[in-house]
């Protein structure tokens, strides 16, 4: 029988193989994880080829991970006033988007990923 894990017939090296050997167990695939697809409402558009704009959760996201976790309240403050500002008015650019998080602190622009700094500046 093959082995499902390491696709070899009673591989000595595969712990699964050494184990159904040493104790005549038969062996069984593994069991795939379970996925799940995204709810769709019928009625609404599928745009799935199109970028979305960010939603609610993505800024809201981006806002949790920039924010000051300082244990001064002026810095805090800051920092978090700052932010405010940044989101009311986002960049459509992701270069400017990061200059102005590394105006605000160096090296704050290393939180967020690429892929959300794009997404994030879809929101003109």
């Amino acid at each position: 029988m093959v082995c499902p894990w390491c696709q070899r017939v009673e591989n000595p090296e595969c712990p699964q193989c050494n184990l159904a050997k040493n104790f005549g167990l038969k062996l069984s695939p593994p069991i795939p994880p379970q996925t799940t697809l995204p709810k769709t409402n019928p009625n609404q558009p599928n745009n799935s080829g199109k970028k979305q704009p960010p939603s609610e959760q993505s800024i809201n996201s981006a806002k949790e991970k920039l924010k000051s976790k300082s244990k001064f309240s002026a810095k805090r403050n800051k920092r978090n006033n700052e932010l405010k500002a940044f989101f009311k008015n986002l960049p459509t650019n992701p270069k400017e988007f990061i200059e102005f998080l590394e105006n605000i602190k160096v090296g704050l622009s290393k939180k967020l990923t690429s892929e959300e700094i794009d997404n994030l500046c879809q929101a003109k």
